[in-house]
């Protein structure tokens, strides 16, 4: 798996590319929430369009969600994640994992679309873009 992080001014994007599995994306988000830059994150881009195959079971996703939804409560309450992708495996991982954050944190605001530029625009609507 290939990944790329570019930080923008408010958030960061991050891209995926090829072959992924649940515990890289766990590694992935726990450095990212240990990082220096997590607390003054507005949003964050999960661009998984160029992924080619996702080794991940769902127990893996709902802990991805767990550590994610814990973490933006007491580092980063204001955090917005949009999810990009078409993989129907991973939309059902998506939605696995959207649902066990919003049980975890209600507040947790997290959507899922089929391109970069819808999740653009709706960070956008809520003027963080």
């Amino acid at each position: 798996m290939k990944y790329i992080p570019y930080y923008e001014p408010k958030g960061l994007y991050h891209q995926f590319i090829g072959d992924l599995t649940g515990q890289e994306l766990i590694k992935i988000a726990e450095k990212i929430h240990i990082s220096e830059t997590f607390s003054r994150l507005e949003y964050v881009i999960s661009d998984y369009l160029e992924i080619t195959s996702i080794e991940m079971t769902e127990d893996e996703a709902e802990h991805l969600a767990g550590i994610d939804a814990i973490s933006t409560k007491y580092a980063n309450p204001k955090l917005c994640v949009a999810v990009v992708a078409t993989d129907q495996i991973l939309l059902q991982l998506a939605e696995i994992y959207s649902k066990t954050a919003a049980e975890l944190r209600p507040a947790y605001d997290t959507k899922t679309f089929s391109s970069v530029e819808e999740a653009r625009a709706w960070l956008k609507s809520k003027e963080l873009l």
